[in-house]
């Protein structure tokens, strides 16, 4: 028996975060990046992981984009908090509720 996936895989497709009307990011969603995400969220402080997050999420135009925005932590939280999430393949929107 053979089972395909080639019609489930999305191969080099990263999800977009809309941070604002003028900025979007790509959030990198490749396996290597997921299983360094878990790892962080596993062994990390809150701050300290939040950073090393943003790190493996973002490339570095996105993350310079990001804190030029000057967020509070509670909206950087919900950025990184939602990036997390679209990187592991969860839509933040159902999550949440929206």
């Amino acid at each position: 028996m053979l089972y395909s996936l080639k019609d489930k895989l999305k191969f080099d497709e990263n999800p977009k975060l809309q941070i604002t009307d003028k900025l979007t990011v790509t959030v990198k969603a490749d396996a290597e990046t997921v299983l360094k995400l878990m790892d962080v969220v596993n062994t990390k402080g809150e701050v300290e992981g939040a950073l090393e997050a943003v790190n493996l999420l973002f490339s570095e135009k996105d993350r310079k984009a990001l804190f030029a925005l000057h967020l509070s932590m509670t909206d950087f939280t919900t950025v990184i908090s939602s990036a997390m999430q679209l990187a592991v393949g969860e839509d933040p929107d159902e999550q949440s509720g929206e």
